[in-house]
């Protein structure tokens, strides 16, 4: 099975330049956890996923470290600034470069190896490095379980 088979037609982009506030909306209104990042020729420069915002509004000295467990309970981080995050622009948030795409003639194991390599929920599929739609791990797992319900029927 090939990309092209599960991909779904995605019309949602954001610009480098964007305000990460605007972004924040286009995930919403896109029911996505991530979307692609292109620059003004429609070129793919990366993915900014939901966490990559929420980053936003992390203290500078905290936006970098994965486990905040060694912080003690009760230390105060101050409140958040949402006004600080959603006036950030997008290139502010951009963790995952132009690598975090799959051509559509490629296996969906490909598409499954990178998703899991850079923890994307939503992958890019390109012709060209211009986003033509989108692979989603909530379509992988549907067709697993569609698959195994196939082979578990008598």
């Amino acid at each position: 099975m090939r990309v092209r088979d599960l991909a779904q037609r995605n019309e949602v982009a954001v610009h480098p330049g964007d305000p990460a506030g605007a972004a924040a909306a286009s995930l919403v209104q896109s029911g996505l956890r991530a979307v692609p990042v292109v620059d003004e020729t429609g070129q793919l420069v990366g993915m900014l996923r939901d966490v990559d915002v929420l980053r936003l509004l992390l203290p500078d000295y905290l936006g970098d470290l994965t486990d905040l467990s060694f912080l003690p309970p009760d230390l105060d981080l101050g409140s958040c600034n949402f006004a600080d995050a959603c006036g950030a622009l997008v290139s502010d948030a951009l963790r995952i470069d132009d690598t975090c795409a799959v051509d559509g003639n490629e296996p969906v194991l490909e598409a499954v190896r990178i998703m899991s390599a850079l923890a994307l929920p939503v992958l890019p599929v390109v012709d060209e490095a211009r986003p033509t739609g989108v692979i989603t791990s909530e379509t992988l797992l549907r067709r697993i379980a569609e698959t195994s319900a196939g082979l578990e029927a008598p």
